[in-house]
């Protein structure tokens, strides 16, 4: 007997990438390291770590709204789940910031919230 369980608090969510590559799941390409991340928080100071998770975890405050954000040195790039129009904006300026794009799962770029380039 197989027996499921589904939660009301359980989903898997789409994942946002800023990312060097031309596509977010390349290998051995480009990447955002640690030294063009540190260098960015020093101007940027919506951006904070987030001391109650694992590193390289950090919080965006935008307007009083506070959003999750990682960094995967191994992945090279930044992510999120399931931004919102306000939030894809920051990420758009970080993104510029870092000589980078914002991409979706499904290689989608993100030129502004409403205005995507489909692969």
């Amino acid at each position: 007997m197989l027996i499921f369980i589904v939660s009301q608090f359980t989903f898997a969510g789409y994942d946002v990438h800023i990312t060097k590559k031309e596509h977010w799941t390349d290998e051995n390409d480009i990447c955002i390291n640690k030294a063009d991340w540190k260098k960015y928080l020093e101007i940027d100071s919506s951006i904070q770590v987030d001391h109650d998770n694992s590193e390289g975890s950090y919080l965006v405050y935008i307007n009083n709204d506070e959003y999750a954000m990682w960094i995967d040195y191994k992945g090279c790039d930044l992510m999120t789940k399931n931004p919102n129009t306000e939030f894809l904006n920051k990420l758009i300026e970080i993104s510029k910031a870092l000589d980078a794009k914002v991409q979706g799962d499904d290689g989608e770029v993100y030129i502004t919230p409403d205005q995507l380039i489909y692969p």
